[in-house]
């Protein structure tokens, strides 16, 4: 480029400066002056141009040669094998299972390298678990295949699977008998939305590595196209099936029986004549409950108690509770259950008492008649699908029977009356194990998970804390929740109290009933005193967006199990 050129390139120099971003419209002889002026400036450029392509060329070159001898320096290159194994085994989801999607890991692992393709597909464990959305797999061929690949690479390891059934697709029972073949590795499964018809096929074979089985019952009302006999219930199944269910080859094959069912109506699985079922030790039984669901049938405490009778050797029980006895079918014998170590009862049924009878008279019927002398977790829920006008409260009689037959208990989680308070209160402090304590004061229609008077939830939750007369009365406790309409001074007066007279607690919950305040109190105070204090206040409820279409997460979205938001219906 010329002198000349490089010093014009100002516009200030110009021999058109005066007309540049004007209106000006050149004369017909200044067009061929503006013409000649610029060619040398549009040679330059052009020139310019294509030093900058072939600078940009060298430049590509030259970073794609530094780059490739880089990654020879790069630490996971480096990595041996076991620690690179370990941080692919720690990618995987913790509560969920891996779904068929190259957007998450495993698949994900596999479209980095060669290297990591090689090391992802040689390690069982990151294939031994997978979700299956049975409709999503049959829509196409090769994610059938897909599915196959990824559960023979998971051998010999036992797989935990999820299903997703959605049973008026076609191609949804053929993806499940290709699962079927790997029933001998099966570990852990759970199912949704299954017909009785599947689940039959199912139930007749054998599995015996399985230890973990929950199934959720498919609500045949909801469906059209499937055929279903007259005296089936809203599940699909009559009392005659749904009674033989628990006592099949599948469950009496299970080492370790730790089974969950979720059906509209858990009744039938009780059989009517007289039963053994030893082999069943954890056991789940809760409703599955939708919004087009128009009636549900809870287990009564009659077959509660039977059910209890014909599994002696259960070691945890949760179940969905119905109080809808009538006084003359009353419980009259007495059993004795010594594994059992868990019982998790969630009450979702009340009647209108008869003249004469309450509401918990049935309930404390019904537990006064169980002797569980290893108990160490009573939990009584209330379930939030549907809105009690009366919700069920514990009170003296039920408390002074467990502080006397199960002497261990270390968990208690009840929703205490407040009608009968200080008795209540006193016959708490009989626990002299207690660990974790968790109330709840009242049970009003509008949330079944808080309420009560705050004036007199106040008061009761002043007589929890320790004082001068009862320094320590819950020796052993280390946890305590309360769920109630709660002013904040009362709560902090209970923290205080706890650090002032030295007690053992270490976590203190408030689940406040009331909005969340502008300004929300600093705990940080009490923590670094020694006691770990959480407050919680009422949220909205965030809507559930429904799904569209056939995906690889078809299942995860659906709530099949209602039980109080904070409480998994599994656990």
């Amino acid at each position: 480029m010329s002198a000349d050129v490089d010093h014009s390139i100002n516009l200030a120099h110009s021999p058109f400066q005066e007309y540049l971003h004007t209106n000006y419209i050149p004369t017909d002889s200044e067009i061929p002056r503006i013409d000649a002026h610029l060619k040398p400036h549009e040679a330059e450029l052009g020139r310019l141009d294509s030093l900058i392509q072939d600078l940009t060329e060298r430049r590509s070159r030259v970073k794609a040669y530094i780059e490739s001898h880089r990654a020879l320096l790069s630490l996971p290159r480096r990595l041996p094998q076991d620690v690179l194994e370990g941080i692919f085994a720690a990618c995987l989801p913790l509560e969920r299972n891996p779904t068929m999607s190259a957007a998450q890991v495993p698949l994900l692992l596999g479209r980095i390298c060669s290297t990591w393709r090689t090391v992802a597909f040689s390690m069982p464990k990151l294939w031994a678990a997978l979700h299956v959305s049975l409709a999503f797999i049959a829509s196409r061929t090769v994610r059938k295949v897909a599915m196959l690949d990824w559960l023979e690479r998971s051998a010999p390891l036992p797989l935990n699977l999820s299903m997703w059934f959605t049973p008026d697709i076609p191609g949804c029972h053929h993806i499940f008998h290709l699962l079927l073949r790997f029933s001998l590795r099966w570990g852990a499964l759970s199912i949704s939305n299954i017909t009785h018809e599947d689940f039959q096929k199912m139930a007749q074979i054998k599995s015996p590595l399985l230890e973990d089985l929950k199934v959720a019952y498919l609500n045949v009302n909801d469906w059209r196209g499937l055929e279903v006999a007259d005296n089936a219930n809203a599940d699909g199944l009559d009392a005659e099936k749904g009674s033989t269910i628990l006592s099949g080859p599948l469950f009496r094959g299970m080492k370790k029986a730790s089974v969950g069912f979720a059906l509209r109506d858990l009744n039938v699985l009780v059989p009517a004549t007289p039963f053994s079922w030893d082999h069943l030790e954890h056991l789940t039984l809760v409703l599955r409950v939708d919004r087009q669901s128009s009636q549900v049938f809870s287990l009564t405490t009659t077959n509660v108690f039977r059910l209890l009778q014909g599994c002696k050797n259960l070691c945890s029980f949760r179940v969905s509770l119905a109080v809808l006895e009538l006084p003359d079918a009353w419980i009259t014998e007495v059993i004795v259950l010594p594994s059992l170590a868990s019982l998790v009862l969630i009450i979702d049924g009340m009647v209108i008492p008869a003249e004469g009878v309450t509401e918990s008279a049935y309930f404390v019927n019904f537990m006064e008649h169980l002797i569980i002398p290893h108990l160490d977790i009573f939990r009584v829920l209330h379930s939030e699908w549907m809105a009690l006008e009366v919700g069920l409260m514990i009170g003296m009689p039920v408390l002074t029977h467990l502080a006397t037959h199960s002497p261990s208990l270390s968990q208690l989680c009840i929703p205490l009356s407040t009608i009968a308070t200080a008795t209540s209160l006193q016959t708490l402090r009989l626990f002299s194990c207690l660990t974790r304590l968790e109330l709840r004061f009242g049970i009003p229609r509008e949330n079944p998970l808080m309420g009560g008077d705050i004036e007199t939830n106040d008061t009761l939750v002043v007589s929890l804390g320790p004082d001068t007369d009862m320094p320590n009365p819950f020796p052993a406790l280390r946890e305590l929740c309360i769920r109630c309409l709660i002013q904040d001074e009362i709560w902090v007066n209970l923290a205080e109290n706890q650090l002032k007279y030295h007690t053992k607690l270490q976590d203190l919950h408030i689940y406040n009933g009331v909005e969340r305040p502008n300004v929300v109190l600093d705990v940080g105070n009490f923590r670094a005193r020694g006691l770990n204090v959480w407050v919680e206040y009422t949220v909205p409820r965030r809507k559930q967006l429904p799904s569209s279409g056939l995906t690889v997460w078809s299942g995860f979205e659906d709530k099949c199990f209602i039980v109080p938001a904070s409480w998994d219906p599994w656990l």
